[in-house]
């Protein structure tokens, strides 16, 4: 019984090992912090055009392999978005604010329309699917703008 619970145990640290080098090797190495994507959460927000805010954990697996396709967002968006990154572990304040659970978190922040949207995560590993859903927005916002 005992060898069955090491065994166990030992296979249960090795995946873990295993993920976390995964996610090393898919982001190329890189952590989310070294992407300079963007601009500081206040510039981005406090706009008339309306922002990506990734909040994210440079310890986070996840966030590391949505890195690239973030970076393709930006490419892509950056004249219809500020783009901004919040780094967890750094700006708390900004983490609690949001009221993010985990990482990576990606919202549509808008204050001209006092919108914050979170794009839920299993968009995340498509580009096209968070494209659908930034453009998806960007027709409301127009909407909401002829109304006016």
């Amino acid at each position: 019984m005992n060898k069955k619970f090491l065994l166990s145990v030992l296979v249960i640290v090795l995946l873990f090992i295993s993920a976390f080098a995964g996610a090393s090797v898919a982001a190329g190495g890189k952590k989310p912090s070294d992407y300079k994507i963007g601009m500081t959460y206040s510039m981005a927000v406090n706009n008339d055009k309306p922002a990506i805010v990734l909040v994210y954990a440079d310890w986070c697996g996840y966030c590391k392999r949505f890195m690239p396709n973030f970076e393709t967002l930006y490419r892509q968006y950056s004249l219809k978005y500020n783009f901004s990154m919040v780094n967890s572990d750094t700006n708390v304040a900004v983490t609690r604010q949001l009221g993010v659970n985990g990482f990576p978190t990606v919202f549509i922040i808008d204050k001209k329309y006092n919108q914050k949207i979170e794009i839920p995560n299993e968009y995340y590993s498509d580009v096209n699917a968070m494209s659908a859903r930034f453009n998806l927005y960007l027709k409301r916002r127009q909407e909401w703008a002829n109304k006016r």
